[in-house]
């Protein structure tokens, strides 16, 4: 997955994420995630709605808030 983002980058595609590893470790999570909790072990569709829905969104955000404080109520 860290390939992949790194190439996007390059290609300027996206915008490098302040977080590269968090990125590349969102959908191998989400699957072990699933087996463990489902039974169900990830596929391809799952795997595309998990790229689809949560890392193009989060890769393609236009602002990152400064810090975490920022974010908070």
């Amino acid at each position: 997955m860290a390939t992949i983002i790194d190439r996007a980058v390059a290609r300027g595609e996206i915008a490098a994420p302040a977080d590269p590893a968090l990125m590349a470790a969102i959908l191998p999570a989400l699957g072990l995630h699933r087996l463990i909790f489902t039974g169900v072990g990830p596929d391809p569709d799952y795997a595309a709605a998990v790229i689809d829905n949560v890392l193009l969104p989060a890769l393609s955000a236009s602002s990152v808030p400064e810090s975490r404080e920022s974010t908070r109520p």
